[in-house]
């Protein structure tokens, strides 16, 4: 499993695509929610083990969500 922050563009989505496409389940973060979950909707048409995760950190809250998904995952 791997977790990738940034993953909605650029440097972060080439690494979940990479990673995804070695078979690992990728863990996709993200600030911004929507470009988040279409970017994981992306990867996930393509036949990936994706998953998006919200997460600024700058906000505790998010944090805290992202480090009970992960715990969860």
């Amino acid at each position: 499993m791997a977790l990738v922050t940034g993953a909605n563009r650029g440097l972060g989505l080439k690494i979940a695509r990479q990673l995804g496409q070695g078979g690992m389940t990728v863990l996709m973060e993200a600030r911004d929610e929507a470009k988040g979950v279409k970017a994981a909707k992306t990867l996930y048409g393509k036949n990936l083990d994706v998953q998006f995760i919200p997460l600024d950190v700058t906000d505790q809250t998010t944090v805290q969500a992202a480090i009970g998904k992960v715990t969860d995952r």
